[in-house]
């Protein structure tokens, strides 16, 4: 994962407006972390965001814009039947790319989490799975 500084920068410099920064937010700004607060900021912004602190590699955070789908392409049975011949509204929320390379819907952030100041923006490596990946065939 590579972390994005200019989207820190562009983020801290709308922050700034908005805040008095103290002492602390002086030092995340040079280490280019940021507490979970701005962490919400940068992902409705658009950003991808992940803690220096998790042990997993390459885990981050999206946020999913809200959406509408018709209930009959529910994959789940019990929502397509309630859904059936109607439309569903999806919530935004949070999700994860996990360690081991599951993508988890619908994140909820721990207190340890809410309450570090590790957090940072980042860039993922787009994945490169061999089962996706088309490979030419050679006659």
């Amino acid at each position: 994962m590579i972390v994005h500084p200019n989207s820190f920068d562009s983020l801290v410099t709308e922050i700034v407006k908005l805040d008095n920064i103290n002492k602390q937010q002086s030092e995340q700004i040079e280490e280019k972390t940021m507490d979970f607060g701005m962490a919400i900021i940068a992902l409705k912004r658009g950003e991808t965001v992940a803690r220096k602190g998790w042990n997993g590699k390459g885990m981050f955070l999206t946020l999913q814009n809200g959406s509408e789908v018709d209930g009959n392409n529910m994959r789940n049975k019990g929502a397509k039947n309630y859904y059936a011949d109607c439309k569903c509204k999806i919530a935004p929320h949070i999700d994860m790319k996990s360690a081991d390379g599951t993508y988890v819907v619908g994140w909820l952030a721990s207190q340890t989490d809410m309450l570090a100041e590790d957090w940072e923006i980042v860039k993922p490596v787009p994945c490169k799975d061999e089962v996706y990946v088309r490979k030419e065939v050679s006659e």
